[in-house]
């Protein structure tokens, strides 16, 4: 439920104070790059243009495969083969009039730090442990330290196991429990019963049975 402190028109909450001269700042002056462009970055290169950024880049090393279609929206079946990173850009500046997405095919190690410093935001859109902790060491790279001392080294990436999967459990291979012996009906406690013959016995038809 959204707190009823904050109107609708401040999302950023008190003090927040919206005006007409935020967007043509954001469409001319800010540059945006989308790192990824598979599933979470079609959505952000959707978002971004549809909210006024106007200049945006996207890099990706990957090819579009046909597995993908199920949840990347920007690509069809005849993109199948096409890299990642072009189609994305094309698709979008089909679909929204005045922004300029500029496709980098390729790996993100392969740019310098000086090339992630001419973007004002940096988004990622990465499924990767180990190239979200590299896009991480870079950008904290990018911190001044107080006082005007300096930038800090990059921080050392984090020395975390690689991710894996879960395994499906084992099967159970231990043998079953013994079934019970059967009951034996000549057992104690164990009543067998039987009818009379009329010729054995003399009795009359219908006559009652009689326990053995």
């Amino acid at each position: 439920m959204r707190n009823p402190e904050y109107p609708r028109h401040a999302p950023a909450g008190p003090g927040f104070e919206h005006g007409e001269e935020v967007l043509p700042f954001v469409q001319e002056n800010i540059r945006v790059l989308v790192v990824g462009a598979g599933g979470l970055g079609c959505e952000l290169l959707k978002d971004l243009a549809l909210s006024g950024f106007c200049s945006i880049d996207v890099i990706d090393m990957d090819t579009i495969d046909l597995s993908n279609l199920n949840r990347q929206f920007l690509f069809r079946k005849s993109d199948v083969g096409q890299y990642k990173a072009t189609v994305a850009a094309a698709r979008v500046m089909e679909r929204v009039d005045g922004v300029t997405v500029t496709p980098h095919v390729g790996r993100i190690e392969d740019k310098d730090n000086s090339w992630y410093q001419d973007f004002h935001i940096i988004v990622l859109g990465l499924d990767s442990l180990e190239a979200r902790r590299y896009m991480n060491a870079v950008v904290a790279g990018f911190l001044e330290v107080s006082g005007g001392r300096g930038r800090p080294p990059p921080p050392t990436p984090l020395a975390l196991p690689p991710f894996r999967a879960p395994s499906a459990p084992r099967p159970d291979t231990s043998p079953p429990p013994p079934l019970p012996a059967p009951r034996s009906s000549t057992g104690t406690g164990t009543r067998t019963w039987r009818r009379s013959s009329p010729s054995s016995t003399g009795a009359a038809r219908g006559s009652r049975a009689t326990p053995a």
